[in-house]
């Protein structure tokens, strides 16, 4: 499997054909391209984007639709959304 991270929504974008192609085992919408990237672009004091893309081979396998913020003097990552809407929190992966 190769990582990626996407840190700016430009990159984030980049991401949204193989997101919304993926055939994963999760259905709720907050693991959706079009709800993470709302969250992304409603919320940017919550932290800058640095969503954790898995591919498999060509395919994109699992996103962690994560922001990086500082806390208490030290960065760290957070799921999208869970700190401005108090949202149950999925990463995507596939079958």
């Amino acid at each position: 499997m190769r990582i990626r991270h996407a840190r700016a929504l430009d990159e984030v974008d980049a991401l949204a054909d193989a997101w919304q192609s993926m055939h994963c085992s999760a259905a709720s919408p907050f693991a959706q391209f079009g709800w993470v990237r709302a969250c992304l672009s409603a919320f940017p004091d919550e932290g800058t984007p640095h969503v954790v893309a898995g591919w498999r081979d060509a395919e994109l396998a699992a996103v962690a639709p994560l922001v990086k913020r500082r806390s208490r003097g030290v960065c760290r990552l957070f799921p999208v959304g869970s700190e401005s809407l108090g949202e149950p929190v999925q990463f995507v992966e596939t079958l």
